[in-house]
């Protein structure tokens, strides 16, 4: 069976069609737990893993358009907020933002662990609807120090 270019050309488009609207097409938004919108992006934490009190993680983020942008660092079970690093409007473009390990307020670094952090960005006159929503997580880690060797020890590593 024979089938002209002509007869195919509807069915696909069609699929096409379909194929688009499943990725996601520029200007159609997309369902709730789809792609980002093009432009925005939140990025992993450098360095990772961080030793909070001793260094500053640094977070990267990209704004494709001026939104007010929040960027908040989470307890594990996401229930607090220990630290907002960002709450205002940025201007489109790559930033970045640090956190030391410290909660908000406290001068006591956080315990080793995993946190999730989060941005979301919004309108100034749509608050309660934000149009970007994306959760990371950083780990807290620090390698601990060796004790130092005792006296014999030394005086035995001299005689060998």
């Amino acid at each position: 069976m024979r089938v002209s270019l002509l007869a195919a050309t509807p069915r696909l488009l069609w699929f096409l069609l379909i194929g688009m609207l499943a990725c996601g097409l520029p200007g159609i938004a997309a369902a709730e737990g789809g792609p980002p919108p093009p432009g925005w992006e939140l990025g992993e934490n450098q360095p990772e893993p961080f030793c909070p009190g001793l260094e500053t993680t640094m977070i990267l983020f990209s704004v494709a358009e001026a939104a007010h942008v929040e960027l908040q660092v989470w307890n594990a079970p996401m229930t607090a907020v220990l630290k907002t690093l960002v709450d205002e409007v940025l201007v489109a473009g790559h930033h970045q933002a640090g956190w030391a390990g410290l909660p908000e307020g406290s001068e006591e670094p956080v315990p080793v662990g995993i946190y999730p952090y989060r941005m979301v960005a919004y309108y100034e006159d749509e608050p309660g609807n934000p149009f970007f929503d994306d959760t990371k997580t950083m780990t807290a880690y620090c390698q601990p120090t060796p004790a130092p060797p005792s006296t014999w020890a030394w005086i035995k590593a001299l005689f060998r």
